[in-house]
């Protein structure tokens, strides 16, 4: 009986360090690959974002049985300003922060409390989400919330709400905020033909807001410079019939 065991051949250091040379290009090349596929594309999340609170406001319209927005805070020079209003927006920390938001902040909201009775005047304006910014460069086109197919309602959504009921100063009404309603049986209200179109475009550092001293935002517009002729866009298309939106555009 032969119990000589077969010699084994290990590797010489010099076929190890070609072995590490080796997977080191390899590696330099697999790398770029990866951090491109897991690179975070501010435009695709934002659409994304969206999406996903569309379709919450929506759903939480069918669980109240009753209307519920979507508002937008557009750009300064949209919303009805009154002087009150003007030095409010200076003055309070909550507000002064939807400046630096402007085109790309929105909350969801509803006129009026759960369990009251449809077409009773409303007692409690309700902000059901806190305002939600989407990823920086990433904007509603402000010509888009002068488009009555899109935004046919505006709806009056007090700020106290979102500044940890802050007493509002006298005189300082409602400020009219464009907004996408959704119906109690999630549809669009008002009824709409076709299907709308939301745009979101992407500006990245060209997206310039006014600040004064102190890090508070003066009220001023939003403004993109230099500018972007033809700044990369996604489309989310909101059905008329069901509400549901989807995504069905987004450009490279």
């Amino acid at each position: 009986m032969n119990n000589t065991r077969p010699k084994v051949r290990a590797f010489t250091l010099v076929e190890l360090l070609v072995v590490v040379a080796i997977m080191g290009v390899l590696m330099s090349i697999a790398i770029p690959g990866f951090k491109k596929l897991f690179r975070k594309d501010p435009l695709a999340l934002g659409a994304q974002q969206l999406l996903d609170d569309l379709e919450w406001a929506r759903i939480y319209a069918m669980s109240r049985g009753a209307d519920v927005s979507l508002v937008f805070f557009p750009t300064w020079s949209q919303v009805s300003a009154t002087p009150v209003q003007s030095s409010y927006f200076s003055t309070s920390s909550t507000a002064n922060a939807l400046l630096g938001g402007q085109l790309a902040s929105y909350a969801i909201f509803a006129e009026g409390s759960a369990g009251e009775q449809p077409g009773q005047p409303v007692v409690e304006q309700t902000f059901l989400s806190k305002w939600r910014r989407l990823p920086m460069g990433v904007v509603v086109p402000a010509s888009d919330f002068n488009t009555p197919a899109l935004f046919p309602a505006a709806n009056d959504a007090k700020l106290p709400r979102l500044a940890n009921d802050e007493v509002m100063p006298v005189g300082f009404g409602l400020l009219s905020l464009p907004s996408i309603r959704f119906h109690g049986k999630g549809d669009l209200n008002p009824p709409l033909t076709g299907a709308p179109i939301l745009k979101l475009q992407y500006y990245g550092p060209n997206l310039v807001y006014s600040t004064a001293g102190a890090g508070v935002y003066a009220p001023a517009d939003v403004i993109v410079s230099p500018a972007v002729p033809n700044p990369r866009q996604a489309e989310i298309e909101i059905s008329a019939l069901t509400g549901r939106p989807k995504l069905i555009s987004i450009s490279p």
